[in-house]
């Protein structure tokens, strides 16, 4: 069957549960399987007159119209889910007023309206596998996504649209340097609100359509609703990981650490001049000679002109910025125990070694703003993409599990 058998979603109990909730959720169950039923059908159809035209136009028109119906029962689903969450929310209201003036709660109980996303994302299923079969276009399997989707990775998602659009916008570089955090910017934004307010005065109307409704409502078909997720799975790994480090190691890293060049480097005694300034190393004491410090890269460097060099980044409110000045080495990673420094060096340069990837997804997501666009049949190269991107994100949340064992 097209579409997976969902009785499962109907709850086990319906003792609690208002009768016409779940009357609503069972006509709207049944009409899933009258779809699932009948595009099949029409699929096979399609494949058996494909040298018989008459017959395939014909068929072809009850695909379309079932997609038309599809399309508006979907519509009916959403309605429903908003106004049960309203209905939901009251309830949970009255029984907290209820609790706090001692009553026992004798009203129904909110059912879990969530029901109707399940709904909603197997129409999907239903409506790109009809895309696919009327363009006459094969169709891919899309990267397994955990259920239920997660609001705050589409979210996350859009935000890298609004940074992409500002960055272009400003003419700023859309990779500032190699370690840093790229998304760490003001103008990264992540509540729905602003994200709407920003893309109504600098991008066409037709890209609303990323942030309409409520986030828990899938938007753009089944292929969206992966990127969304499997984008913003990577995206938010890319914007946290740093803070979970240091929360991880909170009991042996000062916070303000890598503000101080002591705290990050060795003292040396070493040979040399200073590759900054050109002075001698050596005893502070005499004139025109400064002690050197041993990086976590391995290079010498004054330890006066480094901390000069670092309060350039710490002033601008970037001290997670502060690299090496022979390599660009991110010299943060000296503040954290010498067991895991070798695993942190190897996760930032892992997470800088796919540049190409990450400039194929920022162009998709650039693309997707118009609405025109979103609901076409898409190739083998998303899959690919996607498949991609999920396992770099795997892979790097591997990595960091191993920064903090």
């Amino acid at each position: 069957m097209l579409l997976e058998k969902i009785h499962k979603l109907k709850p086990s109990s319906t003792t609690t549960m208002e009768a016409t909730a779940l009357e609503k959720f069972d006509e709207s169950q049944k009409k899933v399987y009258y779809f699932d039923r009948i595009i099949e059908k029409e699929i096979k159809s399609l494949k058996k007159y494909r040298r018989h035209q008459p017959q395939r136009d014909a068929t072809r028109r009850v695909l379309v119209d079932q997609n038309r119906e599809l399309n508006a029962h979907r519509n009916l689903l959403v309605l429903r889910y908003d106004q049960g969450r309203v209905e939901a929310r009251e309830i949970r209201e009255q029984q907290d007023d209820a609790a706090s003036r001692g009553q026992v709660w004798d009203g129904p109980e909110p059912w879990d309206y969530d029901n109707y996303i399940h709904l909603i994302l197997h129409l999907d299923r239903a409506d790109r596998r009809l895309r696919h079969e009327l363009n006459g276009i094969p169709i891919f399997p899309l990267p397994e996504i955990d259920l239920p989707l997660i609001p705050h990775y589409r979210s996350l998602a859009v935000s890298r649209v609004c940074w992409l659009t500002a960055r272009d916008m400003l003419h700023e570089p859309r990779f500032p340097n190699k370690w840093c955090n790229r998304f760490d910017t003001r103008d990264f934004i992540v509540l729905p609100a602003p994200q709407r307010a920003f893309f109504r005065s600098n991008v066409p109307w037709i890209i609303l359509w990323m942030v309409e409704g409520d986030f828990n409502v899938p938007v753009g078909g089944e292929d969206w609703s992966a990127v969304f997720q499997i984008v913003g799975m990577a995206t938010e790994f890319e914007m946290s990981w740093l803070g979970k480090l240091m929360k991880a190691y909170a009991n042996e890293v000062n916070q303000n650490a890598i503000e101080r060049v002591g705290e990050f480097t060795q003292p040396a005694a070493v040979d040399g001049e200073c590759p900054i300034c050109g002075n001698d190393f050596g005893d502070q004491n005499f004139k025109d000679q400064e002690p050197a410090v041993k990086t976590i890269c391995g290079h010498y460097i004054g330890k006066d002109c480094l901390q000069s060099w670092a309060d350039m980044s710490i002033a601008a409110g970037k001290a997670h910025e502060v690299t090496c000045p022979s390599c660009r080495t991110a010299l943060f990673i000296g503040i954290f125990p010498v067991r895991a420094q070798a695993n942190i060096c190897k996760l930032m340069d892992y997470l800088g070694s796919d540049r190409a990837l990450a400039e194929e997804v920022d162009s998709f997501l650039l693309k997707g703003i118009w609405s025109s666009l979103v609901f076409r049949c898409y190739g083998t190269k998303l899959e690919v993409m996607l498949n991609k991107l999920q396992r770099w994100t795997e892979t790097a949340k591997a990595m960091f599990d191993e920064c903090v064992l």
